[in-house]
């Protein structure tokens, strides 16, 4: 009789755990987002059954010491150990627990948020997890075309420089035709604000239009100078997206991007009417310069107070000195 009763005991105790037996899962591509906005990392039991006594855990596991990004425990979140870069910045929505929704929403998000997050959901017989793996892009700000001189042959010499942008995003020189020009010189830079790039060419073309774009994935920024026969040159900032969501949100995304970059623009409208000012300058010092190195024909009076005609030799003019009453007469 007491081997029947320890037999009913195990055999309900196995059914017991395998009834709470789930699979956490997550998203199976990497996550996309842009540095500032939020972000929701996705995490769910199935079947979908209640986590509400569960402890969900939700950390690092891409660094050393697995830095506690949120903590779910006895009905409540527990952050006192969470890292200091995210505090203030998570959330798990209580009431979505209730269908075995973990998923954990991240605000403000920063470019060290890059990542590999682990969701780990547990309960008193079982547990599991699972990896959401996290890419952060950060727009950087509008390329600036500057003038940096010219060269011995009059070639004009172009600066093209952005920064703020993550990761390394891709810089190219067009001219009016679409046809990318190569750079002389490279440049880029990292800091906590992510990679600056700059890039620099010599155009000995007028009347064209170069481009300078910065590309990242579904991002592009375009600046336009135009050179022309007198030397001016006009600064345009062009905006151009890719968008992956379809045509329905294209208008919204424009508007806001158009909002955020306005007094960019201004700022980069003024330094271009700069530029213009200094180039015409110096396009007005080389003529000035080249017309003092050309010969000049000498028309007027000579040493002696006579007028020469251009190309008399020095024997025509004396002859002309002898045959001129009131003229001097040569002696040699």
């Amino acid at each position: 009789m007491k081997f029947i009763c320890l037999t009913l005991l195990i055999i309900c105790g196995i059914t017991d755990s395998r009834a709470e037996q789930y699979a956490v899962v997550g998203p199976a591509d990497p996550v996309f987002v842009v540095a500032g906005e939020d972000v929701i990392l996705h995490c769910s039991v199935k079947p979908s059954i209640s986590v509400v006594d569960m402890r969900v855990e939700w950390f690092r596991s891409d660094l050393k010491d697995s830095q506690l990004v949120h903590l779910y425990k006895d009905h409540e979140d527990r952050n006192t150990e969470q890292s200091q870069s995210y505090r203030g910045r998570t959330k798990l929505n209580h009431q979505e627990l209730q269908r075995g929704n973990a998923s954990l929403k991240v605000s403000s998000v920063q470019i060290s948020d890059e990542g590999l997050y682990k969701c780990f959901i547990q309960s008193k017989s079982w547990y599991d997890d699972t990896t959401v793996s996290v890419s952060v892009e950060a727009v950087g700000r509008p390329p600036v075309i500057t003038v940096d001189g010219f060269d011995h042959s009059g070639g004009l010499h172009l600066l093209c420089e952005s920064e703020g942008w993550y990761p390394e995003p891709v810089l190219e020189w067009l001219n009016s035709e679409g046809v990318s020009l190569s750079p002389e010189t490279t440049e880029k830079h990292r800091n906590t604000d992510g990679f600056s790039v700059k890039h620099t060419i010599t155009v000995h073309h007028r009347n064209d239009k170069i481009h300078c774009r910065v590309k990242l994935r579904h991002h592009e920024l375009e600046t336009m100078i135009i050179t022309t026969t007198e030397s001016i040159i006009s600064v345009v900032l062009k905006r151009g997206y890719a968008y992956p969501w379809g045509p329905t949100r294209r208008n919204r995304a424009e508007q806001q991007a158009g909002d955020s970059t306005d007094d960019q623009q201004s700022r980069l409208q003024r330094r271009g009417e700069s530029i213009s000012r200094q180039l015409n300058s110096s396009i007005k010092e080389m003529r000035r310069r080249k017309n003092q190195t050309q010969p000049v024909e000498r028309i007027g009076r000579s040493p002696r107070g006579e007028s020469s005609e251009p190309g008399q030799s020095e024997l025509e003019r004396r002859e002309q000195r002898s045959r001129d009453p009131g003229g001097e007469v040569g002696l040699g």
